[in-house]
């Protein structure tokens, strides 16, 4: 599965009111009946949007709204459905226990409603089998980032020119860490 994307922009587009003026050629093409020689206004209201959430958002929010812990637990964990007001969290049997808390559950709900006031959430949980994370939550994703970037590094370390000359003049010499710099 893959990262569940922000909808937001989707919900503020069908949010706004939007007026349209039709000139008399295009309407008579449309509509040869109801034509006539002055253009047409045509108003649409705004549809009424749900609030549709990011997970990642949230989960970034979940640690300054709520509490660490929470936070931390709900980035082991995917968000199968996070929409209209129907919360289904997937993950391992440990951090779904731990969510599962009478305490953790009421931080939850609190970060729930301060993240999207006036919408009631219907939260249920599911164990995945085996104990690892999913490949989809955010704490995956992030070590997943992490690696990415340290390859990076050491790839760039290793095409460096002075570290070239460095390897060839100590002959039997290799990188064998990088790390960085601090500011």
């Amino acid at each position: 599965m893959s990262l569940l994307p922000s909808l937001r922009p989707i919900a503020q587009l069908l949010s706004k009111s939007v007026s349209v003026e039709i000139k008399p050629q295009i309407l008579n093409k449309i509509a040869p009946k109801e034509a006539s020689s002055k253009p047409v206004a045509i108003k649409t209201e705004a549809v009424k949007s749900s609030f549709n959430p990011s997970w990642t958002d949230f989960v970034s929010s979940a640690a300054k709204l709520g509490s660490p812990i929470l936070g931390q637990l709900l980035k082991r964990v995917t968000a199968k459905r996070f929409l209209e007001g129907v919360l289904d969290i997937e993950g391992p049997a440990f951090d779904i226990s731990s969510l599962k808390d009478e305490a953790m559950m009421e931080n939850l709900r609190r970060v729930l409603e301060k993240y999207s006031p006036g919408e009631k959430w219907s939260i249920s949980f599911h164990e995945t089998k085996g104990g690892t994370l999913s490949s989809t939550s955010v704490a995956a994703q992030e070590d997943a980032k992490k690696r990415v970037t340290k390859e990076q590094i050491v790839r760039e370390a290793q095409d460096d020119p002075l570290i070239k000359s460095a390897l060839e003049t100590f002959s039997g010499s290799k990188i064998i860490g990088i790390s960085p710099l601090e500011d």
